[in-house]
Order: C-alpha cells, then sequence, then structure tokens
C-alpha cells in the first residue's frame, strides 16, 4: 500500500505538471468585444484572460463595445399622461 502511494507520487512528480496560466494577450489587434458581465474588453484574449484571473465564465455577448448600439427612445403613454425612457 506505502509502495503504491510511493509509486504514484513519483509519478505525479514526473509529469512535471506547470499550474494554469492565464493567457498573455500582448500584440493581439484591437477588436472590442461586449462581455457578459456588461464590460466592454479590448478583444476576445482580453475578455479570456479576464476570466481566467477571475475563475469565472464571461462570453462574449456581442462583438463591438456593450454600449455600441444601444438606442434610448421615448415612449409615451397619453393613456395615463406619463413618459418613460426605455433602453433598447
Amino acid at each position: 500500500s506505502s509502495i503504491l502511494s510511493f509509486s504514484l507520487l513519483l509519478f505525479l512528480f514526473s509529469l512535471q505538471m506547470k499550474p494554469c496560466e492565464c493567457p498573455q494577450c500582448s500584440g493581439e489587434a484591437s477588436a472590442p468585444v461586449c462581455g457578459s458581465d456588461g464590460i466592454t474588453y479590448s478583444n476576445e484574449c482580453e475578455l479570456n484572460r479576464s476570466a481566467c484571473e477571475q475563475k469565472r465564465k464571461i462570453d462574449v455577448v456581442k462583438h463591438g463595445s456593450c454600449e455600441e448600439g444601444r438606442k434610448w427612445t421615448l415612449k409615451c403613454c397619453n393613456y395615463v399622461n406619463q413618459s418613460a425612457i426605455e433602453v433598447v
């Protein structure tokens, strides 16, 4: 039993397992993406690096900044005499 444990331990050390490393994004082209966390990243690599460092899943919601394409519209509600601003 102890010989088996020792053999297993030696085997694991022989694998020379490296700790997980987050991606390095230097030199990546700028192509903004909007993450599922609501943050605009300069590119998908930066999004993946941030997700790795935070140890959580962040998905690309859309290409482009999170604010791009967002339209503000004014909707009038004549029947109740109120106005509402809606984010589309």
